[in-house]
């Protein structure tokens, strides 16, 4: 392995996306309210509905390219395999591995999303054969360094993050419900989150990063939507900007496969190191 790669993962030890999806019901509507304690259970029930509309797919693998650009225009990619087991109330466990460049092939970061408490994330390094446990502290750590921490690749559980409705507006031509969701965790990078969701079909189009001391620290988008089976949408690629630094992490989908059968016993430290 490089020494980048190595200076990266020696100094990042937690937390994808799974973060690709959101949301898919064309006729939820909540009822209007108003007030504080309003606006958090619209919230709370736009995010719980989200949640459920998006369960019930048992496993999937996606296939994708990650391209990092820095303030200059400099760009590496990389080539990724996620696959995602459903848990059978949350839970969802995920692997992500690299597939190239040759030097980092077979890293792989398992993540295990816990309803309550602090999700479980190791990182396997092929070079020592073992998995290192990632610890709860350096979950605002650069993933690979990358723009996407390691607290933004496990799936989003809801009991995790407060939320409270602020507004309907339009982003980039597309009518959303903005939401604010502040961590309710410790050691979170950020100070809030303000999501963008769309009102025709319930998918993410847009989040902004706080960071601790509440300054826009990065924004991601998504784009591309389509419906990969009858009931599920997938965005074709999502780009995250970090507005402080200039620079940018690009994931691309190349493939997407449901229902593939994924034994439990795979999402396991014991499998990665064996």
């Amino acid at each position: 392995m490089g020494s980048a790669w190595r200076a990266a993962t020696s100094q990042s030890s937690r937390r994808v996306a799974a973060a690709l999806v959101v949301l898919a019901s064309l006729f939820f509507r909540p009822a209007m309210v108003t007030g504080p304690l309003a606006a958090e259970d619209r919230g709370l029930s736009i995010m719980e509905e989200q949640r459920r509309v998006n369960s019930g797919y048992r496993d999937e693998m996606v296939l994708f390219t990650m391209t990092l650009l820095n303030a200059k225009g400099d760009r590496s990619e990389r080539t990724l395999e996620m696959r995602t087991l459903e848990g059978p109330e949350g839970g969802d466990k995920t692997l992500l591995i690299f597939k190239d460049p040759p030097d980092v092939r077979g890293t792989t970061l398992l993540s295990h999303e816990n309803r309550t408490g602090d999700d479980d994330q190791w990182l396997y390094l092929p070079a020592l054969r073992r998995a290192r446990r990632i610890a709860s502290s350096n979950r605002s750590s650069s993933f690979v360094g990358s723009e996407l921490a390691y607290e933004d690749l496990v799936p989003n559980e809801v009991t995790k993050h407060q939320y409270k409705y602020l507004r309907e507006e339009v982003v980039d031509g597309v009518p959303v419900w903005t939401i604010q969701s502040t961590p309710r965790f410790k050691d979170s990078g950020y100070s809030r989150r303000e999501l963008f969701v769309r009102r025709d079909n319930y998918q993410m189009a847009r989040a902004d990063f706080y960071d601790p001391k509440g300054h826009l620290l990065k924004v991601a988008r998504w784009a591309g939507w389509w419906k990969v089976t009858a009931k599920r949408w997938r965005a074709r690629s999502l780009r995250v900007e970090n507005v402080q630094t200039g620079k940018s992490t690009i994931l691309e989908v190349i493939d997407v496969k449901i229902g593939n059968g994924y034994p439990p016993g795979d999402f396991s430290v014991r499998a990665l190191e064996s």
